[in-house]
């Protein structure tokens, strides 16, 4: 099983894309692997529009406004 947290910090910035009007949170995550003990730490960007987030070191994807009421797994390629 793994646990993610979210948080901002003094280092977290808040932008908008010209383009396409998303508005970005840049803050870290931090994942912890019960069955190891392990902690990964990543910085990412999180899409307030969408409420995704892809945690590249991870290969995961967090999406907060899936129809089920969230989204935590692998990213998929087609």
């Amino acid at each position: 099983m793994i646990t993610v947290k979210a948080f901002e910090n003094s280092k977290s910035v808040r932008s908008e894309s010209p383009n396409t009007g998303n508005r970005f949170i840049t803050m870290m995550f931090e994942a912890f692997y019960k069955k190891t003990g392990a902690k990964v730490l990543e910085i990412a960007s999180f899409n307030v529009n969408t409420g995704k987030v892809y945690l590249q070191k991870l290969g995961m994807v967090i999406s907060t406004k899936a129809p089920n009421g969230g989204y935590f797994g692998q990213i998929k390629t087609r």
